[in-house]
């Protein structure tokens, strides 16, 4: 008897190489050369990939987080990392490493609804324990069949420079595995070229990337064309390109589509971007079709602005904003855009 989905093994792996501790409080008013006094502290376990296990365990889907921990700010961020992806919804190879994980302070100001958020530099790793994060991944994705779903997220530590990024790719991919990059800058242009299964840049990431266009464009056509572009030239599955509220598009080699963003209450778009990488992921896992992909992942980057503070999507929040939201319509790639 085939397992059931409960019982089957995550094929999803996230890497988070510079994951950390977000302690969030809150206080009336932040002033200087007082003593504030602060609500009860709530520590969450943060860093891109860790953040894209959490929200695909809140949609109901399984994955394996791979992260370094260190000291005892490690050891809490492997409690934490099990207490908020219970029961099996979410699996961890946690990379023991010798500098302490760092831990973050976010600050919410009660009497304006300013949020101040202070990230301590990363823990330094080593070429042998970034390596060992790599084996983790790498030894996880070549142990699913037909090969997992990688996703790597969230900036790099000291310690490891661009490059590194390619050479992740390069390992998944041998072993059969496909590679998601959600990152920026020379790190997301070290992904390019090596037929990565999508990427997520913002509007201003793909301007910086593609060039030639608005960062700010809220043009569907204009941003398509740019991410049809950039897919066709580096070989890219799905281009998934964020637009904040004007909603997202996600390009294809051979054309487009755009979904609008719900209307909402926003309340912090802290999460946002993981969240909706987590639900592109899991439809993507799940063979769903690209119009699903982008309706997903825009239903759940919206339903995190309804959360406060860095809380991520929750799962009636984005059913209910997947349901409100039509199937977006493909558009197909004109001679000029493929030009």
């Amino acid at each position: 008897m085939p397992p059931s989905p409960s019982d089957a093994p995550a094929r999803i792996f996230t890497l988070t190489l510079n994951p950390c501790i977000d302690m969030g409080v809150s206080v009336d008013r932040v002033e200087p050369e007082h003593k504030l006094r602060c609500g009860q502290p709530k520590r969450e376990p943060g860093g891109g990939g860790l953040n894209v296990t959490r929200a695909i365990a809140e949609l109901g889907g399984k994955s394996t987080a791979v992260f370094p921990a260190g000291g005892k700010v490690g050891d809490l961020l492997k409690f934490l990392v099990g207490f908020y992806c219970t029961g099996i919804a979410c699996d961890q190879r946690a990379v023991p490493v010798r500098a302490p994980t760092r831990e973050n302070v976010i600050v919410n100001e009660t009497s304006t609804g300013n949020q101040f958020r202070f990230n301590m530099p990363g823990a330094e790793l080593s070429e042998d324990e970034a390596q060992a994060c790599l084996a983790a991944l790498v030894d996880g994705v070549g142990s699913v069949e037909g090969g997992g779903l990688a996703v790597i997220s969230g900036s790099l530590p000291p310690g490891v420079q661009p490059p590194f990024v390619r050479t992740i790719v390069e390992a998944v991919r041998a072993v059969g595995g496909r590679v998601v990059v959600d990152s920026s800058g020379p790190a997301l242009r070290e992904a390019l070229g090596m037929g990565v299964c999508m990427v997520k840049p913002n509007r201003r990431e793909l301007a910086d990337t593609v060039g030639g266009m608005n960062p700010d464009e809220s043009d569907p056509a204009v941003v398509g064309a740019a991410a049809i572009e950039l897919a066709q030239k580096h070989n890219i599955t799905y281009v998934l390109v964020s637009m904040g509220g004007d909603g997202a598009v996600l390009a294809m080699k051979d054309g487009y589509a755009y979904c609008q963003a719900p209307k909402v209450d926003v309340h912090s778009a802290t999460g946002a971007g993981d969240s909706m990488v987590a639900a592109a992921v899991l439809a993507i896992e799940r063979g769903l079709s690209p119009e699903e992909i982008l309706r997903n992942g825009v239903a759940a980057g919206a339903a995190a602005t309804i959360t406060p503070g860095t809380e991520l999507v929750k799962r009636p929040d984005f059913e209910r904003l997947r349901d409100s939201v039509p199937l977006p319509k493909m558009i197909r790639a004109t001679a000029k855009a493929k030009a």
